[in-house]
């Protein structure tokens, strides 16, 4: 496919924008450009690094060129790529796919890849720490995500931290619950040591390891976080969730308005039997 267009942007934080898409999505591609705009100086302010690359965006409108450009392994059901190394985000269009997707999630999602990955130099980092920030600097955490620790739990499938610190499950269910279980290992991190710690982390990772980054900063290993976080999962999401949820109470309503449904109708059934037999008896006499 040819990309008809090139696009640039300045950003104020340093550092351009370029986007290449073909003509038919040109209004998608401005869109896109806005959301880096914006997004951008908050996502590095979060993370506490100014990025200072040039950023380069592919925005494909053909399935076989977004597969050829993202790398093996990557999932047939993912819409959106971030290459940190080579300051390189491929978005597919929503033409391809056929269904609305969230652009500017997505688009946030893979621009906090980017910065993390200059932030930390390229080192390695584990895939749920990752994909736990990137799903916090594009606020992913909508009503439901909850219901699905509370699933996973219930139904014994969490998947532990150790499992998802290389690769996530080509599943999509699993991978479902592993992205989930990462944005909310981040949020435990802020809630429990505050964001700074966060930053603290990454910023120790300049001289540390990852398990050495996280204890400076936290106190605890990266195993002794996994489990104490996976603790708190399993007692915060059990069956006394589902208990206290808006979603088991409107449940309850429903299930209440069935019965009442119920019991109404054959009280009426009822009460024309007892007219049909008032009306023969009468017809006899």
């Amino acid at each position: 496919m040819l990309f008809l267009s090139i696009l640039f942007l300045a950003v104020q934080t340093s550092g351009d924008v370029y986007i290449k898409y073909d003509e038919i999505d040109s209004g998608l591609a401005m869109e896109i450009l806005e959301i880096v705009q914006d997004a951008l100086p908050e996502i590095s302010a979060f993370i506490g690094h100014t990025y200072k690359r040039n950023i380069h965006i592919k925005l494909v409108s053909d399935a076989e060129e977004f597969q050829n450009l993202t790398k093996a392994g990557f999932p047939d059901w993912g819409v959106g790529f971030a290459d940190a190394e080579n300051s390189l985000i491929i978005l597919c269009s929503p033409r391809v796919i056929k269904k609305d997707i969230d652009v500017k999630s997505i688009t946030k999602h893979e621009l906090a890849h980017i910065v993390l990955g200059e932030a930390v130099d390229g080192k390695r980092i584990p895939r749920w720490f990752n994909e736990g920030i990137a799903m916090y600097c594009s606020q992913e955490w909508r009503f439901g995500r909850e219901k699905v620790l509370a699933i996973a739990n219930f139904t014994n499938s969490l998947i532990s931290l150790s499992s998802i610190e290389y690769r996530f499950p080509s599943d999509k269910k699993r991978a479902e619950i592993a992205y989930t279980e990462s944005f909310s290992a981040i949020s435990y991190i802020i809630k429990n040591f505050d964001r700074e710690a966060l930053r603290d982390i990454l910023k120790n990772l300049k001289e540390e390891d990852f398990d050495e980054a996280m204890f400076s900063a936290l106190g605890v290993t990266h195993k002794e976080f996994a489990r104490e976080w996976e603790e708190w999962v399993t007692k915060t999401y059990n069956w006394t969730y589902f208990l206290s949820s808006n979603a088991f109470l409107w449940v309850i309503i429903l299930i209440v308005f069935l019965v009442a449904g119920i019991i109404s109708i054959r009280g009426r059934k009822n009460k024309l039997k007892e007219l049909d037999k008032d009306t023969d008896l009468t017809f006899l006499t």
